[in-house]
């Protein structure tokens, strides 16, 4: 049983002191520092006009324009309102872009033609309008007119 022990607390040293090694690698910005004054230095006595520091950043300590370039705390922030509109006045706008081509009846089934494609009484069509996609259902097809449905609200639209 002591000898488990023994055996535990020696892995633990290794392992402890391999860590606090593998720290003592992580250089500070004080170091980094000196190292970017020898570059200077040396790149100096080369003949290199420009300064080190100007051409390496520190990707340990960037400076507070490297980190976000777009930001600016001093900003004032718009606050953009949306304005719900209603669920009416939604598909009003939305029925706009359903432009069907034409109408036609199949064996007694009337259809919406939208070029090639067909549609028929109980499809839904989607439109997307500002960025966002709707979902609005054909409930009815007649001879020049057909009705949409958009949550409980229903409109007539011409077939032209």
């Amino acid at each position: 049983m002591n000898t488990r022990v023994t055996l535990t607390c020696v892995v633990f040293s290794v392992v402890a002191i391999g860590a606090s090694a593998q720290t003592r690698n992580v250089s500070t910005p004080l170091a980094r520092q000196g190292v970017i004054k020898t570059v200077e230095t040396l790149l100096a006595e080369k003949g290199n006009p420009t300064p080190a520091s100007a051409e390496i950043k520190d990707p340990f300590n960037p400076s507070e324009q490297d980190l976000r370039e777009d930001y600016d705390p001093n900003a004032v922030k718009e606050v953009k309102q949306v304005v719900r509109k209603s669920d009416a006045d939604l598909l009003q706008d939305i029925a706009k872009q359903i432009q069907p081509t034409g109408s036609v009846t199949l064996g007694g089934e009337p259809y919406l033609l939208f070029g090639e494609k067909r549609q028929k009484k109980g499809d839904k069509v989607s439109v997307t309008y500002d960025g966002v996609e709707y979902v609005v259902e054909i409930i009815s097809i007649a001879n020049k007119q057909f009705r949409l449905r958009y949550n409980n609200e229903e409109m007539v639209r011409p077939i032209k």
